[in-house]
């Protein structure tokens, strides 16, 4: 691989990891290792609010010609990463977060609904969360109002939707079977042939 390629691959997935860790509200950031020690230690989620994270993941990102969230091992990741390296306050915020989604169904609990229910029931639930609303607590400065944008309804689930959406694109399924290579216009010479089945992540080094 060209030294320019491994160093775009290190900074993109330095990038990616800062984006994450934000999100946790982690004082340092994680690395892949640890994200590798989270997906295999003991999460924050017990048994049933694993179950209803995963009923949101595969919600989000499911299964379609490629695999969705829950092959890419996010539902039990977000739980390790939760357990391990968020703050106190957001993980508090997140697990609120699962819960309240947990309470849409009418009857029963949202992760025993049909996929088509539970669609139905978070694109209005979406819809809602990202409706503008005056800002709540402290001013945000910095890198931290720039990754929470606009003031919406809905901060916590917009935050976990984020999280699951950041951990999926940056996993080995999202690199080497969804995201695939487009050719950008004007000349172009890669240092490697280019098939149609070239992903461009992955192929110089991904998080993964």
């Amino acid at each position: 691989m060209p030294d320019f390629a491994q160093d775009f691959a290190k900074m993109d997935r330095r990038a990616a990891m800062r984006n994450i860790g934000l999100l946790l509200g982690a004082v340092s950031m994680p690395t892949l290792a640890n994200c590798v020690e989270a997906a295999q230690a003991p999460g924050a989620l017990d048994e049933p609010r694993l179950k209803l994270l995963t009923a949101i993941a595969d919600t989000i990102i499911p299964v379609t010609d490629t695999p969705g969230a829950v092959a890419a091992g996010v539902p039990r990741l977000l739980s390790g990463l939760l357990a391990n390296w968020a703050s106190a306050e957001t993980r508090k915020e997140l697990v609120g977060a699962i819960d309240a989604i947990g309470q849409l169904a009418s009857a029963g609990s949202f992760a025993d609904l049909p996929f088509a229910e539970r669609t139905a029931l978070l694109r209005a639930y979406d819809t809602a969360a990202i409706q503008y609303a005056p800002p709540r607590g402290p001013k945000l400065t910095g890198i931290a109002a720039l990754l929470a944008g606009p003031p919406t309804a809905n901060p916590a689930y917009l935050r976990l939707k984020s999280l699951i959406i950041s951990l999926y694109y940056n996993s080995e399924i999202a690199m080497t079977q969804e995201i695939e290579y487009e050719h950008i216009p004007g000349r172009f010479e890669p240092s490697r042939e280019i098939t149609a089945t070239t992903r461009p992540y992955a192929g110089v080094g991904g998080l993964y």
